[in-house]
């Protein structure tokens, strides 16, 4: 009895669901429909022609790529010869020997797994260990920072 209620109520509901969309398609579908007694209003021309302007460029400036310099500046070759020595000292030493094994990652830190001769230490970015400043973490390679020099030590494969 109660499927017969639920029959009678929705059936109808139904059709006048289907016919409502079937209407709105047809609707859509026929726009002479909506308009058959209005007339699309006139448009309006404006005639006033359009005087066309001239414009000249001012190209009498200087080139900035091409300017030449010829003063010299003496500050400059200090700072030249000073990088010079800088560098001099910064290959006085030898970098012992790194074997870098990966990382592990999670949601918080980056760990990589590397060995200095033969101790084995877990680095993060940014710390440092034995005057080596862990400057870069990859899944590949890890960059390494001692007094300004910088060295990238690729992944051990076994």
């Amino acid at each position: 009895m109660n499927n017969k209620k639920t029959m009678y109520i929705l059936l109808p509901l139904v059709l006048v669901l289907w016919g409502y969309i079937i209407y709105r398609f047809v609707e859509q579908a026929n726009p002479e429909l909506n308009f058959a007694n209005s007339e699309p209003p006139p448009l309006k021309f404006n005639s006033n022609k359009v005087e066309k302007k001239s414009y000249q460029l001012l190209l009498d400036y200087q080139d900035p790529f091409l300017r030449s310099t010829n003063v010299k500046n003496e500050q400059a070759d200090d700072i030249h010869n000073e990088n010079q020595n800088l560098v001099r000292r910064l290959h006085a030493w030898n970098w012992p020997n790194f074997t870098y094994s990966g990382c592990i990652r999670n949601h918080k830190k980056v760990v990589g797994l590397l060995q200095i001769n033969s101790s084995n230490l877990l680095v993060q970015q940014g710390q440092v260990y034995h005057d080596f400043k862990v400057y870069q973490l990859y899944s590949d390679s890890i960059i390494m920072e001692r007094e300004g020099e910088k060295r990238t030590i690729v992944k051990h494969r076994n």
